[in-house]
């Protein structure tokens, strides 16, 4: 499954995603997990797919993202974990990704977000954070710094 380049597994009954779920896949560049029961992923999960652009894990179970989760995919371009039930943004998750473009984080409970978590996203257009448990003053926090007036789309 080396020339693999597209996972489609939406809508199954998918619960985990282990370490070595992926591990022949290294030319996937879409994977899509959407509409499953995915309520754990291990932090290793996605680390073979190098080349991994586009990831949907959107109406999911997800309440942790392991803090490496995206380590090693420097090439993402877009992320949906959008209707889970995320409590919790690590300011490091989506430190290596330059590539990110779109990123949708809506409709979980997210509670704080910190505002160094977007620092190294030069590239973002869409940041959706809006329909989560985040403080007034810490909307207010990350609306008015200065890095996110080049986001076209966001929304918080």
């Amino acid at each position: 499954l080396h020339n693999l380049q597209k996972i489609d597994a939406e809508i199954n009954q998918i619960s985990k995603i282990d370490e070595y779920h992926f591990i022949d896949n290294i030319n996937v560049s879409y994977l899509n997990l959407y509409y499953n029961n995915i309520n754990q992923i291990h932090c290793n999960a996605f680390i073979n797919l190098v080349a991994l652009t586009e990831i949907y894990l959107y109406r999911n179970q997800i309440e942790n993202v392991p803090k490496n989760l995206f380590q090693k995919n420097n090439l993402l371009k877009e992320i949906s974990l959008s209707h889970n039930k995320i409590r919790k943004i690590d300011v490091d998750l989506f430190k290596n990704l330059e590539q990110l473009e779109e990123l949708f984080l809506h409709n979980n409970k997210i509670e704080f977000i910190n505002i160094e978590t977007f620092r190294n996203n030069k590239k973002l257009i869409n940041l959706w954070i809006i329909n989560n448990n985040l403080t007034e003053s810490n909307k207010n926090e990350i609306k008015s710094d200065n890095q996110y007036s080049k986001i076209k789309n966001f929304l918080v």
